[in-house]
């Protein structure tokens, strides 16, 4: 089987009226990689609408074990993990290749510009830059992480939330991480569902009280107040 440089693993649950865009503006972007979609239990089209796109497969419930069941079929030396709702840029594979020629780099993330317009989400994107610049990313900036490195640490963790904070922990101990200078566009659905206001405060109550310890179903009950 030939080893595709990066592996693009993108986790779905019921995104039927948005996920055959997301694939078709992702498999026209130039670069080699293959795609691997992951149903997370879906109860509308998202599984036969993303097969005609890519190999879609199903997981077991949770982000984690989604991410960890496309992470065991892929054949890539780097694996990226991208949101269904966020926008590669042209020339993005082109540039983790670059970054991560850098044997000394484990992975890394992308800038992100959310589509929304108004002063709450340049807000939103000037945190993102600081929580970067500090070794603190996200999944909604496209994680990608030397696939060695992903195998060493143990993956993502089966964790209800979080699990993406909590690889990007594990993975500022086990080298140096960059964020590329080319930019992501992620959908501020989420802000606009339930308020800019509250997300961002739930948003940042929960990374607190997960850095103080803190990993049970109260995050949760947080996570669902915005979701």
């Amino acid at each position: 089987m030939e080893t595709k440089i990066i592996s693009v693993i993108v986790p779905v649950l019921n995104e039927e009226s948005i996920i055959e865009e997301s694939l078709r503006r992702l498999t026209s972007l130039g670069g080699d990689f293959e795609v691997i979609v992951v149903d997370n239990g879906s109860t509308d089209g998202s599984f036969r609408l993303a097969s005609q796109w890519a190999r879609t497969i199903t997981s077991p419930p949770g982000r984690g074990p989604a991410l960890n069941a496309g992470a065991a079929c892929a054949t890539g030396s780097t694996l990226l993990f991208l949101h269904a709702d966020t926008a590669l840029p042209p020339g993005a594979f082109y540039a983790i290749e670059e970054a991560m020629a850098d044997e000394r780099v484990v992975g890394g993330c992308f800038s992100i510009s959310f589509d929304g317009e108004g002063w709450q989400y340049r807000l939103v994107e000037g945190m993102y830059r600081l929580f970067a610049a500090a070794g603190y990313f996200y999944g909604d900036a496209a994680i990608f992480v030397r696939r060695a490195t992903f195998d060493a640490i143990g993956g993502f963790k089966p964790l209800a939330m979080m699990e993406d904070f909590d690889l990007c922990l594990r993975l500022r101990r086990a080298g140096p991480t960059v964020r590329l200078q080319r930019t992501v566009i992620s959908s501020g659905r989420r802000w606009r569902g339930q308020g800019f206001l509250k997300t961002v405060l739930v948003y940042l109550a929960i990374q607190g009280l997960y850095l103080a310890g803190v990993r049970d179903a109260r995050l949760f009950k947080l996570y669902r107040a915005v979701r």
